[in-house]
């Protein structure tokens, strides 16, 4: 069975991700670079799929891209998906 690493800190996001994953696949779920960076010590995931921000309350945060990074670094054979939602509340000209 196929491992699939899901990072996001919204759990929700992460739940539904699993839900949209084939069955022979088994998901990991992991909610920070340091839970994701854990999972490859106990196993090696056939991809990741990672958010950008890892702290959505922060505009400027892009921890994913560097956990892209220190895996790029040390599991480079590890492909990886790189996620992002950006919300913008309508401006009252679109309304």
């Amino acid at each position: 069975m196929k491992i699939v690493l899901l990072v996001d800190d919204i759990p929700e996001y992460v739940d539904t991700m699993e839900l949209n994953l084939p069955e022979e696949c088994r998901a990991v779920q992991a909610y920070s670079a340091e839970d994701a960076k854990s999972v490859f010590g106990k196993e090696t995931p056939a991809l990741a799929v990672i958010d950008v921000r890892l702290n959505e309350t922060d505009t400027q945060n892009r921890e994913g891209l560097e956990l892209l990074k220190w895996i790029k670094v040390s599991h480079p054979a590890v492909p990886v998906i790189m996620i992002c939602l950006l919300y913008t509340s309508p401006s009252p000209r679109d309304s």
